[in-house]
C-alpha cells in the first residue's frame, strides 16, 4: 500500500508548512493563498488559533 500523503490526518491545533498537503490543506482551510499562509505562520507563529486570527485580521486591514 502506498504511502498516500493526502489521507493522513492533520493536528488541527498546528500549521505545519513542511508538508505540501497540509499547506494545501490550511490554504483551504482558512481561504489564502500560500504566501499569506506563510506570512501569517512566519508573523503569529503555528498555533492554528493565532493563524485564523492574524489572517482575519489581515483581511480587515486596507492594502493587505
Amino acid at each position: 500500500m502506498p504511502d498516500d500523503k493526502t489521507k493522513r490526518k492533520h493536528d488541527s491545533k498546528l500549521v505545519s508548512l513542511g508538508e505540501p498537503h497540509e499547506v494545501r490543506y490550511w490554504c483551504k482551510k482558512l481561504q489564502c493563498t500560500k504566501k499569506a499562509l506563510g506570512y501569517a505562520v512566519e508573523s503569529a507563529g503555528i498555533s492554528a488559533k493565532l493563524v485564523r486570527f492574524f489572517i482575519r485580521e489581515m483581511r480587515k486591514t486596507p492594502g493587505a
